[in-house]
């Protein structure tokens, strides 16, 4: 099988390289788009050059936490991808990495070829619309993540449009992870729709977790969802449980058993350089 691996990476730049140095086989290739406001480029922050798999960096883009630039770049990494024709294309960020060899990766996926690896939770239907049934005029701010002001005005035009049953949308929305695992068929018909999805969720708050599930739901795609663990998965062990705010528990090296024990799961999300014990041993363990 053939396989694109499409990263968006602000930081963590010692895990993207373990990544790729566990990954590295012919068939598998890297697509790398850097935040722009790093201001930087790969050859600066990865000095690991694969020996069987290419790595192509795409330009950089200024991605705004909760804007539309998210979906801007998983869609330039898909449409710049999607040329080689792979068999699968997985959307992965700087935090993510491998918790099963390339081998056991390669097989998880032949034994499950043509699957949609697609993580949705129909009972976040609320979280959803709020995301994405109402204007949120203000996410594409730089400073939204950071400014309480943007955020309680956005908030509060919101809450306004909530009382005039303001409804942007005609059909069910969907919430899940962002990271995501889809075939090439799939990954086409993502492409032939990109003009209507940008339009669609321009002005939706953190889109990147809503487009591609009600996009794929509200299609032909929705018989092909891979289905374990009593919900819709896309084979990636995230902790939600032990969250952080609005971010994912970050794996410790205490979590190692747990890691890689997990059933049905071949990536896992999230670790951070100042826990790297655990990445470092996940990855002599892997390559």
């Amino acid at each position: 099988m053939r396989h694109a691996y499409l990263i968006t990476v602000h930081k963590n730049f010692r895990i993207l390289e373990q990544f790729m140095k566990v990954l590295d086989q012919k068939g598998t290739d890297f697509y790398v788009l850097i935040d722009k406001k790093i201001n930087t480029c790969l050859e600066k922050v990865c000095t690991y050059i694969p020996k069987n798999s290419k790595v192509i960096e795409l330009e950089s883009l200024k991605i705004n936490w909760g804007g539309a630039s998210l979906i801007e770049a998983e869609l330039n990494l898909l449409r710049r991808a999607s040329t080689g024709r792979y068999d699968y294309y997985h959307f992965m960020q700087g935090a993510d990495f491998p918790i099963k060899t390339k081998e056991e990766i390669e097989h998880f996926f032949e034994i499950n070829r043509g699957c949609e690896f697609i993580d949705y939770e129909p009972g976040n239907y609320e979280f959803a619309k709020y995301k994405c049934d109402y204007w949120h005029m203000f996410v594409n701010y730089p400073r939204y993540r950071t400014s309480k002001g943007l955020k309680i005005l956005n908030h509060s035009f919101v809450k306004i449009q909530k009382f005039f049953r303001i409804n942007r949308h005609d059909r069910e929305l969907f919430h899940g992870s962002a990271l995501c695992s889809i075939t090439d068929e799939c990954a086409k018909y993502i492409l032939s729709k990109e003009k209507d999805i940008k339009k669609r969720y321009r002005y939706c708050l953190a889109a990147d977790e809503v487009f591609l599930q009600t996009e794929i739901y509200n299609s032909k795609f929705r018989d092909r969802l891979y289905y374990n663990d009593e919900r819709y998965s896309n084979a990636r062990l995230i902790d939600w449980n032990r969250r952080n705010g609005n971010s994912p528990y970050v794996f410790k090296v205490e979590d190692f058993d747990l890691l890689i024990n997990a059933k049905n799961k071949v990536f896992a999300r999230k670790f951070e350089e100042d826990e790297y014990e655990v990445v470092d041993k996940l990855y002599q363990l892997l390559k």
